[in-house]
């Protein structure tokens, strides 16, 4: 796992963000997620009769709910962080960019820069790809090395799984980075003082 991360800002009432946390929240931040159940969460009965006709999954009905009970609000970050400009001291997003192509990235890069203020903290945590690329190498595993990297996509067949795609979204990886790859896109799009973390 690698974290990049920016200079950042200590004030006394900090606004910190979590984009993407699922079902890590975290306390006393603003947690947001694309998810439709957390979209969808104050119908919740509606989700509960989707799920006993069986075209919600139970995972996305106890997500319904957690996020109903967690206050976790709904964002789509490649479009639009509903928050307004350089109003947010630290953003954090943890495995989430590889769920993203690389210009869905740069976009929700860019809504995490204008959100937040001058001299904030962007951090994110994403696997490594060098990590991987170092377990293969010793192990010689290309099934294994593949089902690490998230890249295995399984097309379904049956229609009721094709549906559900539809109605959750493509949740497979879509591009790997590692720390320097990651660090170009952030200096690209501008920002600066990127330090590289690896995780122990």
């Amino acid at each position: 796992m690698t974290f990049s991360i920016l200079v950042q800002k200590h004030e006394d009432r900090e606004m910190k963000v979590n984009i993407g946390c699922g079902i890590s929240p975290t306390t006393g931040w603003r947690n947001f997620d694309n998810s439709l159940s957390v979209k969808y969460k104050k119908f919740y009965p509606v989700i509960w009769l989707l799920s006993r006709m069986g075209i919600v999954s139970k995972g996305s009905l106890f997500f319904s709910k957690f996020a109903r009970e967690h206050h976790i609000e709904y964002c789509n970050a490649v479009n639009r962080i509903p928050l307004k400009d350089q109003s947010v001291d630290v953003v954090y997003s943890s495995h989430m960019v590889e769920h993203l192509d690389r210009e869905q990235v740069r976009s929700f890069l860019m809504e995490a820069k204008r959100v937040l203020k001058e001299g904030g903290c962007i951090r994110t945590a994403f696997p490594d790809l060098q990590l991987l690329i170092m377990q293969y190498n010793e192990e010689k595993d290309a099934d294994a090395f593949m089902e690490k990297t998230g890249l295995d996509r399984v097309i379904p067949k049956r229609f009721s799984r094709k549906i559900m795609m539809l109605i959750k979204g493509d949740r497979d990886h879509k591009y790997l980075y590692d720390g320097r790859s990651f660090a170009k896109i952030l200096e690209e799009v501008g920002f600066n003082r990127v330090f590289i973390l690896k995780s122990r």
